[in-house]
């Protein structure tokens, strides 16, 4: 038997960027709200952001500085969740008008598809 994917969109407000990849989230949920969900960003895989080489912190640090230019902390997005235990999301910056960050970081150059693996036991 084949698993789906549980897709929900949510309110959620940022509560800081942990790196490239992870955010962590309020997220608002029938009126209750999961404090300081770490997610990660669904579907998309960028230079690690505390790496010791220098060339992959650069292309890292210039990630950041991006995902900062379209995320502010404490401030509200919609966010569409993948999963339900290790969740991932794409999220929608007002600025990106109706376009993910997701997709906006893949069309731009600063992400690569992160593909899940279907394993068949």
């Amino acid at each position: 038997m084949a698993l789906e994917f549980d897709v929900r969109y949510f309110n959620a407000i940022l509560v800081r960027v942990q790196d490239t990849n992870n955010l962590k989230l309020d997220i608002e949920c029938l009126g209750l709200v999961i404090k300081n969900k770490k997610v990660r960003l669904h579907g998309v895989i960028m230079p690690a952001w505390r790496s010791n080489d220098p060339f992959v912190k650069n292309a890292a640090d210039l990630c950041m500085k991006e995902i900062k230019k379209y995320l502010r902390q404490n401030k509200r997005y919609i966010i569409r969740v993948y999963g339900k235990e290790r969740m991932s999301c794409d999220i929608y910056p007002e600025e990106l008008q109706g376009k993910s960050l997701n997709q906006y970081l893949l069309d731009s150059g600063f992400a690569m598809h992160h593909y899940i693996k279907e394993i068949n036991l």
